[in-house]
């Protein structure tokens, strides 16, 4: 099986150790797929881009206008969100990049309000992407580390894996 993964482009992997880490293809922001913070840029057209942001009808607005993911950054559920994400085949993009930085009750938090949010998307059967969204090496994930986090959150091995294999639409 073939694994991507999503970085900045401030992250500068080569080729070598993007395949030392397990992945076929490392996704560049701006470079192979555009990304679109929902918070900050008021315009909500995000066709055939990932937007993630918190802002719950910037986001459904992306969905509408043809984003290939979102990226819901507070874990919040919202069920009208969740609904137009399954109706117009947009997949969730769970970033772990985070993860790495919070520490204690801060992270047992977010990995809660994550699995809440994969729980949901996963029983309404919308297709759940994990990626690191790394900014530097230092945030990067192996595979492995990524499957076992996806596992963390709530799904099994062979959803873990489904969700490194994507190809953008």
């Amino acid at each position: 099986m073939d694994f991507n993964d999503i970085i900045y482009s401030s992250c500068d992997a080569d080729a070598a150790f993007t395949h030392r880490l397990g992945f076929k293809h490392m996704l560049v922001l701006g470079k192979d797929v555009e990304l679109r913070d929902i918070d900050r840029d008021k315009n909500t057209n995000a066709a055939g881009c990932i937007a993630i942001g918190s802002n719950k009808p910037r986001l459904e607005g992306a969905v509408k206008s043809g984003a290939h993911a979102i990226g819901i950054t507070d874990y919040r559920i919202d069920r009208k969100l969740m609904q137009t994400m399954k109706e117009r085949e947009v997949a969730l993009l769970v970033s772990f990049a985070g993860i790495k930085e919070l520490g204690g009750n801060s992270r047992q938090r977010a990995l809660y309000m994550m699995a809440k949010l994969v729980q949901k998307a996963v029983k309404m059967g919308i297709e759940v992407h994990f990626a690191s969204m790394a900014r530097s090496k230092l945030q990067m994930f192996s595979t492995m580390q990524l499957i076992e986090m996806a596992k963390l959150v709530g799904v099994d091995e062979a959803a873990a894996k489904a969700g490194l294999s994507w190809e953008l639409k």
